[in-house]
């Protein structure tokens, strides 16, 4: 969001984690707090990411717009939140990638 001053320009790398707004869009199938959660793997239980029911909360690349070290993302809901400092292994990722068919 533009108002956010710790944001940056949009990535250009191959593979990215969601941005906050991606990861709550609607064309990419994402419009619901059903549709964002996302089930952990054998790996990221064992590096110490924390679940609810098999259900992992994850990171997005976008930081918090008030406080420095503060980034989104979602919880095992699926549910937006804010609230999480970078400091905490405690998140998984959604790797991301543009794909051009044709």
């Amino acid at each position: 969001y533009t108002s956010n001053h710790y944001a940056c320009e949009d990535t250009n790398d191959k593979i990215f984690l969601l941005s906050n707004k991606e990861g709550t869009e609607i064309n990419y199938g994402l419009g619901s707090d059903s549709s964002r959660i996302k089930y952990q793997t054998a790996y990221a239980k064992a590096q110490g990411a924390h679940s609810i029911s098999e259900c992992g909360y994850w990171w997005t690349r976008s930081p918090r717009n008030d406080y420095y070290g503060y980034a989104c993302g979602f919880l095992s809901s699926g549910h937006n939140d804010c609230n999480g400092t970078v400091n905490c292994a405690c998140n998984g990722v959604v790797a991301a990638l543009y794909l051009m068919l044709g």
